[in-house]
């Protein structure tokens, strides 16, 4: 049989661990936001003109989907995760998980269109 103290002292230790990794978590998502937000502020002179001045397509719109929903949906993550939503009632965040898990996916599947759509460009030099 194990010592209580033994088995207190193995608990908290462990409990101290998985603080650590939340705290860290918390961390990597706010510096992954702020570089995010960095490049869109960095890259939207050549946004501007190749986007916006450009005819409208629809690899134009999945392009501007997937740039502006992506930052909105992390904006609220971070909100909700990051522990300072403490009083958000349980039905949004259900629907929030759900949403943002159905964003996720879509926007995964947009980030391969557009990937998919440069590689066809760059492999039989059509223009899009």
């Amino acid at each position: 049989m194990a010592d209580p103290a033994t088995t207190a002292h193995a608990s908290l230790h462990e409990l101290e661990i998985a603080l650590h990794h939340i705290f860290a978590s918390k961390c990597l998502a706010i510096a992954g936001f702020c570089i995010l937000i960095y490049d869109h502020l960095l890259t939207f002179p050549q946004e501007v003109e190749l986007v916006w001045k450009q005819q409208r397509s629809w690899v134009s719109i999945l392009f501007v989907l997937n740039r502006y929903i992506t930052p909105l949906v992390l904006m609220v993550d971070i909100y909700d995760k990051g522990g300072l939503a403490n009083f958000l009632p349980q039905s949004f965040c259900v629907n929030w998980y759900f949403a943002e898990s159905a964003w996720n996916l879509v926007a995964f599947g947009l980030i391969h269109a557009l990937v998919a759509l440069r590689v066809r460009c760059n492999c039989f030099q059509a223009s899009m």
